[in-house]
């Protein structure tokens, strides 16, 4: 056991250490957040769950979207999120929130070690533990993702990516077959999470390798070292396995993309041109969060400690006794990613049509701080390596407490209650009542015969309600006179009808038509007629007594991606099962163990200071009924007595024509809203007439239906000055109004006075 003990790296110990507290805040409360992108992944995962269950281990339709028709979303969208929730919730007997959340913790553990074994091994043990916590408090990765977007899958997918450097920077150096498959393994897993954040991973491994061999390349050309020529199979062999166990979803995706409809990707809301960063936001301090609002506001930044260490680290290329090759690497690559999130990089983005599916290009913040991180650890570099220098622990212990200090604002997720319960009559619910198609934006990956989506079934929608496990899938409205149409058996992917008809018809099924579905009338397939406009499966059936068999089965392309997935996981079976050598000692000088005890004491110390911030309500605002902490300009009123004005924000009042007026309202709902109301922001002359304005379908784009009555909205607007707009002074105008009638809704002071149509700000803003 003492053997045993010595050979253990304590390093690991603090970078799980690192990511416990990076995950703390997923603690604070109960299940998980409503009105994120969290809650629809759950749906998802609750989807998977149900087709696992009834006999499908690896769905491609999710049988209850769009009103009961299903569609091929778990074809298109990468599923490990998904079955790794339902799997948990499934051997625990708990729910699919507990298995989501399951996910989000795993997520942020398997990153802070894998960002510490990687940097560890390729440069030192200190430099890892700084790694690890530059990597597990930024900003992106400790709130953005987990908590203000709620996007589960692709926390996943980079809670992996530190591990597909791992090991590919083992199978580079070392080679081995074992490692060769672990890194197949972690690069799998990260496509297979999500594929929009594989990419730059995939593309970082890629641009690894070519470097390592040109510098390989280069020794051996100089007669330093003889060019590995042996580990160049491994290399192979890692990305072709990796690819080839994640080839049952990409393969399909990739060649069946055509089958579904993409026509509204990069449109709208979610073109890119829309959403470049400002290099000022990407070094920008955490915006401390308000209990009292119904969303959070946030700065999209990197990280203002990160940065300063990453830049400490970069400047080591300029020193010759600290200069690294391979920090020179994630110099050139933090450098292509910092480009690519500004608008700097739009002309590239525009060349390259694949680009638009990336939406927003904050999504290479994830991969800007893979190489980011490594960086800020080699700022070490400047007090030493750790092995026996007193310094570097000490400057470690700083950098580490400076990291999560500077980030713990971001520890204070705005409060949620109880995510409720989980089942299919709440997945039909919530789009009767539109919160959503299908849990996507833009009805994208819906089967591309769908050109008209039908009205919901009122017989399905109440079957769904019930709780019916066997939901009725024929159209009753067509049936013949005297007709019926029994469910005899239904699974996520498959029916069995009864029908007996006088007479011939054209049987329509609650079921949009995707390549795979086949039919069976009485045993011997039959043709099927995709309906129009509606896109769903149409059988003829004769007079008489018949059997339907309606199931979904697998193209050409899926057979061979299953069959090519399953090949490369008995191929990876039988390379790990294969006698190695004994391991090689890990290089580069770990360093005696004494010299993480200062961070350690960091650590408790920063844990310390949590806690009392738990108990003292620090580093957050505390806005409750008509007080809004952040607001700039307190100012009471309400629209219909239903919607109360709480405030505002305006920067400036002194401006020039051709600029942008940025103007924050603050509304908050006195009850639950009887409709969805539009909103306005006028400027105005004295003569009341309109220059600029800013409207919007929903206030702070959230449909007031959906308000929550104890938080406020804060509502950004931007309002444009004509280059022909006269020098005066001007006021500011609000109000809501019903984009269906035109309507515009009265006003009423904090009195009860009628206003008139709209609420006048105070402030006079003056034009020259």
């Amino acid at each position: 056991m003492p053997k045993l003990l010595s050979k253990l790296d304590p390093g690991v110990a603090i970078a799980l250490a690192i990511g416990l507290l990076a995950i703390w805040p997923l603690f604070a409360y109960p299940s998980l957040p409503l009105n994120t992108d969290a809650e629809i992944h759950i749906l998802r995962a609750a989807e998977v769950k149900e087709s696992i269950l009834s006999g499908v281990l690896y769905p491609r339709w999710a049988n209850d979207f769009y009103y009961g028709n299903g569609y091929p979303i778990f074809s298109f969208y990468a599923p490990l999120t998904y079955h790794l929730a339902a799997y948990w919730s499934i051997i625990t007997g708990t729910d699919v929130v507990a298995g989501s959340k399951a996910v989000l913790v795993a997520s942020g553990l398997l990153g802070a070690l894998g960002m510490y074994l990687f940097v560890r091994n390729r440069w030192w043990r200190l430099a890892g533990i700084v790694a690890a916590a530059a990597w597990s408090f930024s900003p992106y990765l400790l709130f953005l993702e987990p908590h203000a977007r709620g996007e589960i899958a692709e926390t996943l997918s980079l809670g992996f990516a530190p591990f597909v450097l791992l090991w590919f920077d083992h199978v580079l150096r070392k080679g081995g077959w074992r490692p060769a498959v672990m890194a197949a393994i972690s690069l799998a897993a990260v496509i297979l999470a999500h594929p929009l954040t594989a990419l730059p991973v995939y593309g970082v491994v890629l641009v690894l390798i070519a470097w390592e061999v040109t510098l390989a390349s280069v020794d051996a050309q100089r007669g330093r070292q003889p060019f590995p020529w042996q580990r160049m199979p491994h290399v192979a062999v890692a990305i072709v396995l990796g690819l080839g166990l994640a080839a049952v979803y990409w393969l399909p995706a990739g060649l069946e993309r055509s089958a579904v409809r993409l026509d509204f990707y990069g449109l709208g809301h979610y073109d890119f041109r829309r959403h470049f960063l400002p290099v000022n936001e990407l070094a920008a301090l955490p915006v401390w969060l308000d209990e009292g609002a119904a969303s959070a506001d946030f700065n999209f930044s990197l990280g203002p400690v990160q940065l300063l260490l990453a830049i400490a680290g970069m400047l080591t290329v300029f020193k010759p006794r600290l200069r690294r090759l391979d920090s020179m690497l994630m110099v050139f690559l933090s450098s292509l990613f910092l480009y690519l999130m500004t608008n700097a990089s739009q002309g590239l983005w525009e060349v390259l049509p694949p680009m638009r599916f990336f939406q927003f290009p904050m999504r290479f913040m994830g991969p800007t701080a893979l190489v980011l991180s490594p960086l800020a650890g080699t700022a070490l570099a400047w007090v030493g390596n750790g092995n026996g220098n007193p310094r570097a622990p000490r400057a470690a212990a700083l950098m580490v407490a400076a990291l999560f200090l500077s980030a713990l604002p971001l520890t204070y997720p705005l409060p949620w209650s109880d995510f409720g319960a989980v089942d299919r009559g709440r997945v039909v619910q919530a789009e009767v009542s539109g919160k959503w198609l299908g849990t996507t934006c833009c009805n994208d990956f819906l089967p591309r015969g769908v050109e008209s989506i039908p009205v919901p079934s009122a017989e399905i929608v109440a079957a769904y309600t019930a709780g019916e496990r066997i939901i009725p899938r024929a159209e009753k409205e067509l049936l013949p006179t005297g007709a019926s149409a029994i469910m005899l058996h239904s699974t996520s992917q498959s029916d069995t009808l009864g029908i007996t008809t006088p007479s011939a018809f054209k049987l329509k099924l609650h079921r949009f038509y995707f390549p795979g579905w086949t039919v069976k009338l009485d045993g011997k397939p039959v043709e099927i007629t995709v309906t129009e406009p509606d896109g769903r499966i149409g059988v003829d059936i004769p007079a008489g007594k018949h059997r339907v068999d309606v199931e979904l089965q697998a193209t050409p392309v899926r057979s061979a991606a299953a069959w090519i997935s399953i090949t490369c996981a008995l191929a990876a079976l039988g390379l790990l099962l294969l006698p190695h050598g004994r391991p090689q000692a890990q290089s580069g000088g770990h360093g005696p163990r004494i010299e993480l005890a200062q961070v350690a004491i960091a650590l408790v110390a920063v844990v310390c200071i949590k806690l009392l911030s738990d108990q003292l309500g620090w580093f957050r605002h505390h806005s409750s009924g008509r007080t809004v902490a952040t607001a700039q300009h307190s100012l009471l009123g309400s629209i219909e007595k239903e919607i109360e004005f709480l405030g505002y924000d305006i920067d400036k009042l002194t401006l020039r024509k051709s600029t942008d007026f940025p103007v924050t309202l603050y509304w908050r709902a006195l009850r639950p809203p009887a409709i969805n109301y539009q909103v306005y922001v006028h400027l105005r002359d004295k003569d009341g007439k309109v220059w600029a304005q800013s409207d919007k379908a929903n206030p702070a784009d959230t449909p007031t239906m959906r308000w929550e009555l104890d938080r406020y909205i804060r509502d950004v607007h931007t309002l444009v000055l004509p280059a022909v707009l006269p020098a005066g002074e001007y006021r500011v105008y609000v109000g809501l109004w019903n984009d269906a009638t035109s309507e515009r809704f009265l006003a009423y002071d904090e009195d009860g006075v009628l206003l008139g149509e709209n609420i006048a700000l105070p402030d006079v803003v003056t034009v020259r």
